[in-house]
């Protein structure tokens, strides 16, 4: 475990609803391969911000990615 982690653990347990936790919350999850997790958390991300919103279709992109590909830690490869 990272002491980012252990940091956005801390501040997520303050307010597990701010927008730039959730983004975090799903970039380590991502990076440790969990991608439940990072989907999870980025489409609780989605629902808060602007649909029309340049960072709302790069997040829908992420989230596109992690529905093609398999994770390993560190790594990820296209099917």
């Amino acid at each position: 475990v990272s002491v980012a982690n252990i940091v956005l653990e801390r501040a997520m347990a303050l307010n597990a609803e701010h927008p730039e936790l959730l983004f975090f919350a799903g970039h380590f999850a991502r990076r440790d391969g969990d991608k439940d997790k990072a989907r999870f958390y980025w489409a609780k991300l989605l629902d808060k911000i602007p649909a029309s919103s340049e960072t709302a279709r790069l997040l829908q992109l992420e989230l596109d990615k992690l529905a093609r590909y398999i994770f390993f830690p560190k790594h990820y490869f296209l099917l």
